[in-house]
């Protein structure tokens, strides 16, 4: 009898043991240091930009770092922008270039973990929302401008804008440029182009098989705690039930129809949950989920500086 005992022991370690190696290597994707996500691809100069670096904190303390735009001729309002995931802020400065020459005021910001800003660690664009509530309080209280501001996101960065603006009174009006709609159902999607990449790893493509089990779920979140001290259910980071609490504020969805991340249906459905009489969407026609303003870059830049004029105006 003892002998079963131990046999059931060392399975139990086994399967424990086995969890926590889950849920380090599952947790490694959003996890620590990764020079990649920190490497700039582009300066302010290489767009004829001239620019600040400024740094201030998250709502929750975490060190942020971002580029400080001054609009040309009279300023009309302040964006903040939002890079997407595994990115950093020079990745958004084609955007941040046209907004600028079109009396815009820019704060381009790296959100956590990201670029050269502080923290070690990433969320589904909800804990983010922090970071650019820290970059309301800088606009506002350093800065001292009392100018509308509006939050632009990428990616992740688009569901950060969300729960921003939906926390924050001080944001005038959102772009959720390529968001989605819910933290399962990217992780679905990045699940299914890593099983049909051949330069995934054949052991990543497993671990992501196994992450939709709900013991190896939960080992990654008892890992995620373990390794930054915070704690989240996954659910709350979802955009589609922030958009009505934004009630009648301002938004505008961009959407690429070939996005396999956060695809066109799925926007569609965040667009119909929005209340706002002001809500716009906007495909860009043949777009990725990270080429929406490469894919056209004048009909983006008409879209978004018709947008701002129209839900700014009088204000």
């Amino acid at each position: 009898m003892s002998n079963i005992w131990i046999y059931v022991g060392i399975v139990g370690v086994g399967l424990i043991s086995g969890l926590a190696v889950a849920g380090w290597i599952g947790t490694d994707m959003v996890v620590g240091n990764h020079p990649e996500w920190r490497k700039f691809t582009a300066t302010p100069a290489d767009y004829r930009l001239t620019a600040s670096v400024v740094e201030f904190t998250s709502t929750d303390g975490i060190k942020l770092k971002a580029w400080w735009f001054v609009a040309q001729g009279t300023s009309r309002a302040t964006v903040l922008l939002a890079h997407g995931n595994q990115s950093n802020r020079s990745r958004l400065l084609s955007r941040a270039a046209f907004l600028v020459k079109n009396g815009y005021n820019v704060l381009a910001i790296d959100l956590r973990a990201h670029g050269e800003s502080g923290g070690n660690y990433q969320t589904p664009g909800y804990f983010e929302a922090r970071d650019l509530l820290g970059a309301v309080r800088y606009v506002r209280e350093v800065l001292k401008l009392k100018e509308p501001i509006v939050a632009l996101g990428h990616s992740y960065g688009g569901v950060a804008a969300i729960h921003a603006a939906v926390q924050s009174p001080e944001i005038s009006a959102v772009i959720a440029d390529s968001a989605f709609m819910s933290a399962a159902d990217v992780f679905y999607r990045y699940q299914k182009l890593a099983q049909n990449s051949p330069q995934v790893p054949f052991a990543v493509k497993m671990l992501m098989g196994l992450a939709q089990f709900p013991p190896v779920y939960g080992a990654m979140g008892v890992m995620f705690y373990l390794r930054t001290g915070v704690s989240f259910d996954q659910k709350q980071a979802d955009a589609l039930p922030q958009i009505p609490k934004l009630g009648d504020k301002p938004i505008l969805f961009i959407a690429g129809d070939r996005d396999q991340i956060a695809p066109l249906e799925n926007t569609q459905k965040m667009y119909e949950a929005a209340h706002s009489p002001k809500k716009q969407l906007w495909i860009a026609k043949g777009a990725s989920h990270n080429t929406t303003y490469s894919t056209a870059p004048e009909e983006y830049e008409a879209t978004v500086l018709k947008f701002l004029e129209t839900v700014l105006q009088g204000r």
